[in-house]
């Protein structure tokens, strides 16, 4: 077995909140829905998906 590293490139490495937050002020347009993302974000960040999924 090799050794690896695995990075978490959510914010560890680059800061893409307003990339995910156009993602999902898109997303949510064409759903028909309304919020304000980058609160929303920040609400959420840190979050396993499962959970987030969940709200």
């Amino acid at each position: 077995m090799k050794p690896a590293l695995l990075f978490d490139m959510d914010g560890v490495l680059v800061d893409n909140t307003p990339v995910q937050a156009r993602a999902f002020q898109l997303l949510f347009r064409d759903l028909g829905l309304t919020t304000q993302a980058r609160p929303l974000l920040k609400r959420l960040n840190g979050m396993p998906a499962d959970d987030i999924e969940a709200i």
